[in-house]
Parts: C-alpha cells; sequence; structure tokens
C-alpha cells in the first residue's frame, strides 16, 4: 500500500511538471501571439498610411496629366489660328 503511494505520488508530481511546462509553453506562445499581433497591427497602420499618399500622388498625378493635356489642346489651337 505504501509502494502504491509512492508510484502515485511520483505520477502525480511527472504531471504536475507536465502541467507546469504546458503552462509556459502557452505563456511563451501568448507573448509570440501578442508580438506578432502588434507588429500586424503596426504594418496595417503603415500600408494605410502609404496607400493614402499613393492615392495623394495618384490624384495629383491625374490632375496634372489633365492640365497637361489642355495646355497641349491649347496650344495646337493657338497654332491653329496664326
Amino acid at each position: 500500500m505504501l509502494e502504491e503511494l509512492r508510484v502515485k505520488q511520483k505520477q502525480e508530481e511527472k504531471m504536475q511538471e507536465e502541467l507546469d511546462d504546458l503552462k509556459e509553453s502557452l505563456k511563451a506562445n501568448k507573448q509570440n501571439l501578442d508580438a506578432v499581433t502588434s507588429d500586424r497591427d503596426s504594418l496595417v497602420s503603415l500600408c494605410n498610411e502609404k496607400d493614402k499618399e499613393l492615392q495623394v500622388k495618384i490624384n495629383e498625378f491625374f490632375y496634372l496629366y489633365i492640365i497637361g493635356r489642355l495646355v497641349l489642346v491649347i496650344v495646337q489651337s493657338n497654332r491653329l489660328l496664326f
């Protein structure tokens, strides 16, 4: 009976160690997940900023292109008049 108790205690100690190891592993994984989530959020924010900047540049290019085309039409029209 005493031997059975010792075996059971050893099993419980081993299970407790395994549980502690799993808890530590879970904690490390949670920290990694938090870090990855933070990095992802930073990248999403940066992409959003860059997207806004790109849209501004595209609009500027479009307006300059239209103005350039209008100037070209005016110049060509003036040449036809003279």
